[in-house]
């Protein structure tokens, strides 16, 4: 009913499930809300920004596919706004190595001493 990607997900009204507008979209159980950011200046390119503020739901902290990630369509309520695909994933990235060493604290202290060899004691047995 509320279509796929071609129609961002909202081919009819009561599709929305979270944004900002005067009907208050809601859902029980989307991922994420949306809503206006605040602007940090202006864009470079464009000359305008609509920084978007986007929280996920009690839902979308226990859901465990984000290494797949979920994708939606948005769309701003403003007339010949064709919309924007917008997919959020987990990306998982080690941090580069760090290298340990030398110990200056080993240095000073110098190579271990040799611990002195002693000799082997035969252990008397006793006999009946």
């Amino acid at each position: 009913r509320c279509g796929g990607l071609e129609s961002l997900y909202c081919k009819e009204w009561g599709c929305e499930t979270a944004g900002t507008a005067y009907w208050q979209p809601r859902s029980s159980w989307d991922l994420i809300t949306v809503g206006q950011g605040h602007s940090t200046g202006t864009c470079e390119r464009t000359g305008w920004c609509n920084p978007l503020k986007i929280e996920f739901t009690e839902p979308g902290k226990r859901f465990r596919n984000w290494l797949q990630g979920r994708t939606w369509g948005l769309r701003f309520y403003v007339t010949g706004h064709p919309g924007v695909q917008l997919t959020i994933r987990l990306v998982i990235t080690s941090p580069p190595p760090v290298v340990v060493g030398p110990d200056p604290v080993l240095a000073e202290q110098g190579p271990p001493r040799e611990i002195p060899f002693l000799p082997r004691v035969p252990v008397p047995t006793l006999s009946p």
